[in-house]
């Protein structure tokens, strides 16, 4: 089974500051919405897909976009 490679979104609104990892494939062209308080969210962080030819053991480093 491949492992998806992942994005990090965080929400924008002050009162909440959600973050969440989201499928990059399946967020690629979106504008998402928190799944918490459903307000604006960023991208933030992501996966380099340049790293992934040997992933080893260790899943989820994300890198500042």
């Amino acid at each position: 089974m491949v492992q998806p490679l992942l994005e990090k979104y965080e929400c924008l609104s002050e009162e909440c500051s959600g973050q969440f990892l989201v499928n990059m494939e399946k967020s690629k062209g979106k504008n998402l919405a928190c799944p918490f308080c459903e307000g604006t969210a960023e991208a933030t962080a992501s996966e380099n897909p340049d790293d992934n030819e040997e992933r080893g053991w260790v899943y989820g480093c994300l890198y500042p976009r």
